[in-house]
C-alpha cells in the first residue's frame, strides 16, 4: 500500500513544492481513515458497525428508516450510537423534558452552531441562551400582529394566483412532467423572500433562470448539512482553513448571500422603512447591527422555503395515492367555501378542518424535520432512566415518532386525517407527542402562517388540478439535507380536476365520502347574531333552540351544541356548528350574520395634569358617582389603593349587575361594583375561572379610568405624583374577557349583552383584532346597540404602527383611539468618569450601591472560547467571559445584552439602539438605552482610557416635548369605511403610571420578584382609558347627552397645531415638528398627520364646552349602513322595526353619508378629479343666541366652500346644516394625502374639523 500511495504522490506532483501545498489535504485524508478505523476499535456492537459500514441500506431505503426500526424494538424507545455520541429517542417523556422541564440543560450547543455558523451566523436557529429568547420574543411580538399576518396572506395569495396557477395551466392535461419539488420550492422562496426581504426572486418564473442569490441559497444550505455528515468536525474545519473543495463553494455561495442581504438593507436605511411591511423593516427599527439583522432574516429564510415545500411535496405525494382524501377535501372546500367561489380570507381557512387535519397527517407521517438534536449540558437522566453524559448529543425523532404504535396506535402507518378529527372539531395531539413544529419553549413561532401556506397552495391546486405522478414508488426516498427532500423529485403530471371528481365518484370508499360530505367532525364556536331584541322575550331560548334544531336536524345534538343565549340587550347565542349548519343558519329569517368566534388580544398620575386636568379641576362630584365605566379586559384588582371606596355610598339605583365568585377574589365594594368573568369559550379551566386580574391590564386601565385619588404613587419612585382617574368618583364594573390565551369573541359579547344591561354609562375596551365586517364583529355589533341605548363605546385603535391600515375597531358609532406621549420622560442616565454625561431612557427601578464602576464593552470582555459566530460587541450569549463582566458596567451595541451581563455578575448595561426611543422599557437589572451616536462615544472612552469608569443612575422623570404620536400607535385608513376618517382621537399612552396587580411581576418576566402595586405601560390599551375617563367627566356634566354628542365635544375641541395644513410625498419620511397655540398643543405632528392622531390629543376640559356638537343617532347609522351596502332584511332585524328597507326610507347624503365630525376623502388615483360634498348637521349646546362664522384652511390644490357659511342660533339645542364642497385637480406626483381644516367659531368656542384627502394605500 504504501509503494502504490508513493508512486502516485511521485506521478501527481512532480515536484516537492507541490506535495508541500497539497499536504494538509492528504492529511485529511489519513486522518479520515485513522478516524474510520479508530471508531471500529472502539465500539463494535452491532448498531454502529451497520451505521459505519452503511449496512442499515440493505434493508431500509432511509436513515431515518432504519432509526425507526431501532427505536421501536427498543423498550425505552430510545438508543445510543456510540461513535456518534449521540442519544436518539422516541419517547414523549423524554421529549418534554428536553423542550421544557430541562430546557436549558439541552441548548442546542456549539457543535451545531458551528456546522451551520458561517450560513446561519448568530440567527435564531443556531443560537442559545440571551442572544435566542431577545430574538424569539422579538420575532414573537411581529408575528403575533395582524398586518403581519395579512400581509403574509397576500404575499402567498399573489404569488399563487399570479405565478403557481398559471404555471400549472401552462402544462394541465398534457406530457409534460413537472418536477413538484422543484416548483414548491421556488414557490416557497418567492414567497418567504418577499415576506422576511422585501424582495421578489422570481423563482417560479421559469422562463427565467434561478437568480444567483436562489442558487447561492440552496447551495449554501446543501454545504452546511453535509458538515454535519462527516465523520468528524475537523475534517471541514481544516477544509474551510485552506479555503478547498465544498467549503470553498460555500465561502462563495455565502459571499453572494450576503452582499444581496447587505445591500437590501442599505437600501432599506437609506429610503426608510415606513412603507415596508417585511420582517426585515419590521425588525430594523430596534437593531442597528446591519451583520445581526441579516443573520436574523437568513434564518427566516431557510426555515420559510425548505419546510414549507417538504411539507408541499410530501402532502401531494399522500394524496395522490389516496383519491378518497382528496375527495374529503374538495367536498369540504365546497360546503365552505361554495363550488366556484375562491378562498378569500383566513377565517375561511380555518374552517377547513379535514384539510387542516389531512396536512398534520401528512407531516406526521413525513416531518419536514426528521430528527432535531441539542447538546446536553451537564450530567442528566431522562425519564425512560437513560443516563446522559455531559457533552452528548440528543436527538428526538419526529419521523420515528411519528411510526410508534403506543402513540397512534396500530393503525400508525396509514395516512388517517380522521384521527386528528373529534366531536365536530380538529383535536390537536400533545405536541411532545407530535414535535413536528417543535414544542414547549420552542415551539415554532412562524407555525400559523407556515399553515396557511400550506393549506393555500394545497386547497387551490387540489380544486383545480389532479397531481398524476410520473413514476409512483412505495415510499420515498430522501437524500441528506436539514430538511426532508425527495432524492429524485415528485415527478407528475398535471390533470384537469373535473375529470377527476365524475371519476372518483364511482371509486371512493363510501364511509369516508359521506363523512367528506357531511364533515361530521368539525364543530366550532359560532356566533348567531340576530339584531334588536324582540319584543316577547319570554320564548328567546326556545327560538334559538328551534332554529339550531332545524339547522342540526337533532334536537339533542342542538342542546348539547349551544353554549350561550344573548338576549339581555340583544338577540343572538352561541353555539359549536359544522360549517353547513352555520351556512343554513345565515339563510334562516331572522338571522343577520353568522360568523366564526375568534380570539382578540389586548392592546397593551401625571397625564390627567398634562392634558390639564389638575387635581382641582371643576367637578360635578355627586352626579360623576353615579356614572358607571365599565371596562372589559382582564379583570380587576379590587384591593388596589386606587379603589378605595371609603366616603362613596352604594351602587347607583339604575346598577342590575353582579359580583362573581372565585379564587383569590374578595369581593366588590362601593367603588368596584361589579366584577363578572366569561370563559364561554373555555379559555382556562373551571377552577382558574376568578374575576380577578392576574395579568396587571385591566387594573391598570380600570384605574387610569376611574381611579380614586392615591398621593404618592410611583413605581419605586420613578414617576411620584397622585394618581387618579379622568372621573375618579365614577363606580366600576369589571367584565374579565380576556384570560392568558387571549379574548375570545364569544366572551366579548356577552360582556357586552351584559354591561348594557347592567346599566353602565361608559363601556372602554382595550382588545382589538382584524378587521372585520360591522355585523361580524362582536365589538361593532357590542358598541352599536350600546349606542342606541345611550351608551358610550371607547376602544383602542391597535399596536401595529407605524403601518398604514392597521386601525381597528373602525366603527363609526365608537370612538377610536390613538396613543400619544405626555410631557415626561423617564430617563436613566450615564455618567463616564472623564464628567461626561450620556442620557438614557429607561424604566430603571435600582440605584447605584457607589460612586463609580468599571467600565468596558462586548468586545472587550469576549470570550475567545465562546460560540464561534456570535458578535461580542452586542453581548451575544456565550460570547462574554464571567471574569472580564463581573463586577462591570458593559456597553453593548443594540438591545438585549442586560440579562447576559447580569447572568454573568455584571454591575450594570448600556445598550445603544435608536428604535422605540419614544417609549422607556423596564429593565430586569440595571440598564439603560442611548441612541447609537452617544453609544460611539462610550466606545470612544473605553478604548482610550486604561481604567474607564461610569455609573447608571436609577430612572428619574425629566420634561419632554409632547405631544407626539407614538410609533406603535395603529395608523388609518380604515379598511371598512374610507371616507371616515379613524382613528377619531388620540390620549396619552406612553409611560403611564398606573394601578397593577399583586399576582405578577413588573415585567411578567421569569427572575422577576418585583410585585408593585403601580405601574408604567404603554399602548393604546393605554390611551383608551383616558378617554373613557374624559368621557365620563364630560356626561357628568351633560348627563342627557347622546354618545355621538360626547364624542363630537372630544373629536372637536383637540389641542390643535398653528400650522395645520401638511403635505406628504411617498419618499417623505421625517417627522415634522411645528408650533402649536394651545398650552400644552400637538407638538410633534405626525407623518401621517389624521391618518395617525384623528382630530388631535384630547382636551377634556373644552370638551365639556364644545359651543357645536354633531349629534347623530341610530337612524343616522342606519342610513350609513345602507349607504355601505348592507342589506335591508339585516338592518331591519338590527333595528327590531318591521319591514324596514332602506330604498323606501331617507338615503345617507353625501360622500361619507353620515354627520360625522371629521371629512375624509379617498379618491381613486393619483389622475382622479376630485369633486365630493359632505352634509352636515350642528346641534346648539353653547349660547342660545349665537353666530358661528366658517373659517377654512384648505388642502394645497383643494378648494373647499361651506353654504352656507354663516350658521345663526337663536336657541339652545337648535340644529342647523351645512355642506362642505370639495373640488380639485389630480393630485402631484408622489403626494398621497393632503390636509387641512374646516372651523366654525362664534369668537368663544372653536369647533374644529380636519379634512383630509388622501389616495388608496396599499396597505
Amino acid at each position: 500500500m504504501e509503494s502504490a500511495a508513493s508512486s502516485w504522490l511521485h506521478q501527481s506532483f512532480h515536484g516537492s513544492w507541490i506535495f508541500v501545498l497539497f499536504l494538509p489535504l492528504i492529511m485529511i485524508i489519513v486522518f479520515q481513515m485513522f478516524f474510520t478505523l479508530r471508531l471500529r476499535v472502539w465500539c463494535s456492537c452491532e448498531i454502529c458497525q451497520a451505521y459505519i459500514e452503511s449496512r442499515w441500506a440493505v434493508q431500509f431505503p432511509n436513515l431515518c428508516d432504519w432509526y425507526a426500526h431501532l427505536l421501536r424494538n427498543s423498550p425505552t424507545r430510545t438508543i445510543h450510537i456510540h461513535v456518534l455520541n449521540n442519544t436518539i429517542t422516541a419517547n414523549p417523556d423524554n421529549v418534554e423534558y428536553m423542550l421544557k422541564t430541562r430546557f436549558d440543560n439541552f441548548p442546542k450547543g456549539k457543535p451545531f452552531s458551528a456546522i451551520l455558523g458561517d450560513f446561519l451566523g448568530r440567527g435564531i436557529f443556531n443560537v442559545d441562551g440571551d442572544s435566542w429568547r431577545f430574538q424569539r420574543k422579538m420575532a414573537s411580538l411581529e408575528l403575533g400582529r395582524v398586518s403581519i399576518r395579512d400581509f403574509a396572506f397576500d404575499v402567498v395569495r399573489q404569488e399563487i394566483d399570479c405565478r403557481l396557477l398559471p404555471l400549472m395551466e401552462s402544462v394541465v392535461g398534457g406530457e409534460q412532467v413537472l418536477d413538484l419539488q422543484d416548483v414548491f420550492r421556488r414557490f416557497s422562496f418567492d414567497c418567504i423572500c418577499r415576506f422576511s426581504f422585501g424582495l421578489d426572486p422570481k423563482c417560479l418564473e421559469l422562463s427565467l433562470p434561478l437568480s444567483e442569490f436562489a442558487v447561492s441559497f440552496d447551495l449554501a444550505s446543501k454545504l452546511s448539512a453535509e458538515r454535519a455528515m462527516t465523520a468528524s468536525p475537523l475534517v471541514w474545519k481544516i477544509k474551510r482553513l485552506l479555503n478547498i473543495g465544498s467549503e470553498r463553494k460555500l465561502r462563495r455561495a455565502i459571499k453572494i448571500i450576503n452582499m444581496l442581504a447587505h445591500e437590501v438593507i442599505r437600501q432599506r436605511r437609506k429610503f426608510g422603512l415606513s412603507d415596508q411591511k417585511d420582517l426585515l423593516s419590521r425588525f430594523m427599527s430596534s437593531i442597528s447591527d446591519d451583520k445581526y439583522l441579516r443573520d436574523i432574516v437568513i434564518s427566516f429564510l431557510l426555515a420559510g422555503r425548505d419546510t414549507v415545500a417538504s411539507a408541499l411535496t410530501t402532502f401531494f405525494w399522500l394524496v395522490s395515492r389516496h383519491p378518497e382524501v382528496e375527495a374529503a377535501i374538495l367536498n369540504e372546500a365546497n360546503a365552505v367555501i361554495g363550488p366556484d367561489e375562491t378562498l378569500t380570507s383566513h377565517e375561511q381557512m380555518r374552517e377547513l378542518h379535514y384539510l387542516h387535519a389531512s396536512v398534520y397527517e401528512s407531516m406526521r407521517l413525513y416531518p419536514p424535520i426528521q430528527f432535531d438534536s441539542k447538546f446536553c449540558s451537564a450530567d442528566d437522566v431522562l425519564p425512560d432512566g437513560s443516563f446522559v453524559k455531559r457533552g452528548t448529543r440528543v436527538t428526538y425523532h419526529p419521523y420515528a415518532m411519528g411510526r410508534m404504535e403506543e402513540i397512534w396506535g396500530p393503525d400508525c402507518s396509514e395516512f388517517r386525517p380522521e384521527r386528528w378529527l373529534r366531536d365536530g372539531v380538529f383535536w390537536p395531539e400533545n405536541p411532545f407527542k407530535y414535535p413536528v413544529f417543535q414544542a414547549g419553549i420552542r415551539v415554532c413561532l412562524g407555525k400559523e402562517m407556515a399553515l396557511v401556506e400550506l393549506k393555500s397552495v394545497a386547497i387551490t391546486l387540489l380544486r383545480r388540478f389532479r397531481v398524476e405522478l410520473a413514476h409512483p414508488q412505495p415510499t420515498p426516498r430522501f437524500s441528506p439535507g436539514l430538511t426532508a427532500t425527495y432524492r429524485d423529485g415528485l415527478r407528475a403530471l398535471i390533470q384537469p380536476q373535473l375529470l377527476f371528481t365524475l371519476y372518483s365518484l364511482c371509486i371512493l370508499d363510501f364511509d369516508r365520502l359521506s363523512y367528506a360530505s357531511k364533515i361530521d367532525n368539525e364543530r366550532q364556536p359560532y356566533i348567531v347574531y340576530m339584531g334588536e331584541l324582540p319584543e316577547d322575550r319570554i320564548s328567546l331560548m326556545d327560538v334559538h333552540h328551534n332554529l339550531l334544531a332545524q339547522a342540526i336536524g337533532d334536537e339533542t345534538i342542538a342542546r348539547n351544541s349551544k353554549i350561550h343565549s344573548y338576549g339581555r340587550s340583544f338577540n343572538g347565542f352561541a353555539a359549536r356548528l359544522l360549517p353547513h349548519e352555520a351556512r343554513i343558519l345565515s339563510q334562516k329569517e331572522g338571522v343577520v350574520s353568522v360568523f366564526r368566534s375568534r380570539k382578540q388580544h389586548l392592546l397593551t398620575t401625571r397625564s390627567w395634569d398634562f392634558l390639564g386636568m389638575s387635581v382641582k379641576v371643576k367637578r360635578n362630584q355627586q352626579a360623576e358617582s353615579n356614572i358607571i365605566v365599565a371596562l372589559l379586559d382582564t379583570g380587576v384588582w379590587v384591593e388596589s389603593p386606587s379603589f378605595n371606596d371609603k366616603g362613596y355610598g352604594p351602587p347607583p339605583h339604575k346598577w342590575k349587575g353582579t359580583c362573581d365568585e372565585g379564587g383569590n377574589f374578595t369581593g366588590c365594594n362601593n367603588k368596584v361594583i361589579g366584577a363578572q368573568y366569561f370563559n364561554l369559550a373555555h379559555s382556562v379551566q373551571p377552577y382558574d375561572t376568578t374575576p380577578v386580574d392576574t395579568d396587571g391590564h385591566g387594573t391598570h386601565t380600570a384605574s387610569t379610568a376611574a381611579g380614586v385619588f392615591v398621593e404618592r404613587a410611583s413605581l419605586y419612585g420613578i414617576a411620584e405624583g397622585t394618581a387618579r382617574g379622568g372621573a375618579p368618583s365614577a363606580r366600576i364594573a369589571s367584565y374579565k374577557v380576556c384570560w392568558e390565551t387571549g379574548c375570545e369573541d364569544v366572551d366579548i359579547l356577552a360582556a357586552f349583552d351584559k354591561a348594557i344591561a347592567d346599566g353602565v354609562d361608559i363601556i372602554s375596551v382595550s382588545i382589538g383584532g382584524a378587521s372585520r365586517s360591522f355585523t361580524q364583529d362582536p365589538i361593532a355589533i357590542g358598541s352599536f346597540h350600546a349606542s342606541n341605548k345611550g351608551i358610550l363605546t371607547v376602544c383602542a385603535a391597535g399596536n401595529e404602527g407605524p403601518y398604514e391600515g392597521t386601525v381597528q375597531n373602525a366603527a363609526p358609532w365608537i370612538i377610536t383611539v390613538a396613543a400619544s406621549t405626555i410631557d415626561r420622560k423617564f430617563q436613566a442616565d450615564v455618567k463616564l468618569a472623564n464628567g461626561e454625561t450620556i442620557s438614557g431612557i429607561a424604566v430603571n427601578t435600582f440605584a447605584p450601591r457607589k460612586g463609580f464602576y468599571p467600565l468596558t464593552n462586548g468586545v472587550q470582555s469576549q470570550n475567545s472560547s465562546g460560540e464561534l459566530y456570535g458578535n461580542a460587541s452586542a453581548c451575544d450569549y456565550g460570547m462574554l467571559r464571567q471574569d472580564k463582566v463581573k463586577g462591570k458596567i458593559v456597553y453593548c451595541q443594540g438591545a438585549g445584552g442586560d440579562t447576559v451581563v447580569r447572568n454573568l455578575g455584571g454591575a450594570g448595561t448600556i445598550m445603544s439602539n435608536d428604535a422605540n426611543l419614544d417609549t422607556a422599557f423596564s429593565t430586569i437589572a440595571i440598564g439603560t438605552y442611548i441612541s447609537v451616536e452617544d453609544g460611539l462615544k462610550i466606545d470612544e472612552y473605553i478604548n482610550a482610557s486604561k481604567s474607564a469608569q461610569a455609573v447608571i443612575y436609577k430612572t428619574r422623570t425629566v420634561a419632554a416635548p409632547a405631544p407626539a404620536i407614538a410609533s406603535f400607535s395603529s395608523r388609518g385608513p380604515s379598511r371598512l369605511s374610507g371616507n371616515i376618517l379613524k382613528p377619531d382621537i388620540a390620549a396619552p399612552g406612553v409611560n403611564i403610571l398606573a394601578a397593577y396587580t399583586k399576582f405578577t411581576s413588573v415585567t411578567g418576566e421569569e427572575g422577576d420578584n418585583r410585585v408593585v402595586k403601580f405601574n408604567v405601560e404603554s399602548g393604546t390599551s393605554m390611551a383608551c382609558p383616558h378617554v373613557s375617563g374624559a368621557a365620563a367627566y364630560i356626561k357628568s356634566f351633560h348627563p342627557k347627552w347622546s354618545p355621538a354628542a360626547i364624542k363630537s365635544a372630544l373629536m372637536t375641541t383637540c389641542m390643535l397645531p398653528s400650522f395645520p395644513i401638511l403635505i406628504r410625498s411617498r419618499s417623505d419620511k421625517v417627522t415634522d415638528i411645528v408650533n402649536f397655540l394651545a398650552a400644552t398643543p400637538m407638538r410633534i405632528k405626525p407623518v401621517e398627520a389624521e391618518f395617525a392622531s384623528g382630530s388631535g390629543q384630547i382636551n377634556p376640559k373644552g370638551a365639556v364646552h364644545p359651543g357645536l356638537v354633531y349629534d347623530v343617532g341610530t337612524d343616522d347609522y342606519i342610513g350609513f349602513l345602507c349607504k355601505q351596502g348592507y342589506e335591508s332584511k339585516d338592518i331591519d332585524l338590527i333595528m327590531g322595526s318591521k319591514g324596514y328597507n332602506c330604498s323606501n326610507n331617507t338615503q345617507a347624503r353625501g360622500a361619507d353619508g353620515l354627520s360625522y365630525p371629521s371629512i375624509n376623502l379617498r379618491v381613486d388615483s393619483i389622475d382622479a378629479v376630485v369633486s365630493a360634498v359632505f352634509h352636515r348637521t350642528v346641534t346648539n349646546v353653547g349660547i342660545g343666541r349665537s353666530t358661528y362664522v366658517a373659517k377654512v384652511k384648505a388642502p394645497e390644490g383643494i378648494s373647499v366652500e361651506v353654504i352656507p357659511n354663516v350658521l345663526k342660533f337663536v336657541r339652545l339645542h337648535q340644529k342647523k346644516s351645512f355642506k362642505v364642497i370639495l373640488k380639485g385637480h389630480k393630485f402631484q406626483m408622489n403626494l398621497w394625502y393632503l390636509s387641512g381644516s374646516l372651523s366654525w367659531s362664534d369668537s368663544k368656542h372653536h369647533v374644529r374639523s380636519p379634512i383630509l384627502v388622501s389616495l388608496p394605500t396599499n396597505y
